[in-house]
């Protein structure tokens, strides 16, 4: 399908300017804005992309794909989205903030960079989103976040690859071909060379994924910054609202 091949193309090019943003920035002091900035845009073309797998893909092959495979394609591809789109959809819709954190231990001088989701409450404050802050982590480290997001649409993909090859062959449901490939493996060794520590409450074990002769999809574990440690967080006010949350 078309749309896939173009929204994977935005997805390779937003990432690449996350992962530039995020190589670029000094651990002495650094300044995230633009970094944060590049991932809002990435949770926007990853969204476009999980949703062309699940509603134009689903819509294309619903007349001719057996129904249980549909049925447990739709129902998992869904699972893979539904955290990626919340975050989008706060954005872009209920006018949530993003703002950047770092820290740095003053045991062994690990390092974090990553971000909060910050949401209007009372008219004058602005606090850590609970929709999507669920388990109370204090902030999400942007580079495992995107490798995570990655995950998933890498799981959607063979699941989508598995429906297709479900589908009986007919005239009606040949899937167009679109020539030349995407430009993202240099961009995934860059991204798998970051920093993935957390702090705080964020689980140590994440979805990521690994880099050979091939890509396989696997857990991997974060370094958590140890205590004592110095986080830092950058809210720009808007002279009306009083009370922020901080990491």
């Amino acid at each position: 399908m078309q749309a896939l091949s173009v929204r994977w193309r935005s997805l390779s090019s937003s990432l690449l300017n996350v992962v530039t943003e995020l190589e670029s920035l000094s651990v002495v002091k650094p300044d995230g804005s633009a970094a944060v900035e590049a991932f809002r845009k990435l949770t926007y073309d990853a969204t476009e992309l999980f949703d062309a797998y699940t509603n134009l893909l689903v819509s294309r092959l619903t007349p001719f794909a057996p129904r249980r495979d549909l049925k447990e394609y739709s129902t998992a591809a869904k699972r893979w989205r539904d955290p990626w789109a919340l975050m989008c959809n706060r954005f872009k819709h209920d006018s949530a903030q993003i703002v950047f954190v770092s820290g740095k231990s003053k045991v062994n001088g690990l390092t974090f960079l990553g971000f909060m989701v910050l949401a209007y409450r009372n008219g004058d404050a602005l606090i850590r989103d609970v929709a999507v802050h669920k388990e109370g982590q204090e902030a999400f480290s942007l580079a495992r976040t995107c490798a995570e997001i990655l995950h998933g649409l890498f799981r959607v993909d063979l699941l989508a690859a598995k429906l297709i090859r479900a589908t009986p062959d007919t005239d009606a449901t040949q899937l167009s071909v679109v020539p030349g490939g995407i430009a993202l493996a240099q961009t995934l060794q860059r991204l798998m060379a970051l920093n993935f520590n957390v702090f705080g409450k964020s689980a140590i074990p994440f979805n990521s994924f690994e880099l050979g002769t091939s890509l396989s999809l696997c857990r991997q574990n974060s370094r958590r910054l140890p205590d004592p440690a110095q986080i830092t967080t950058t809210v720009r006010g808007d002279g009306v609202t009083r009370t922020f949350s901080f990491a």
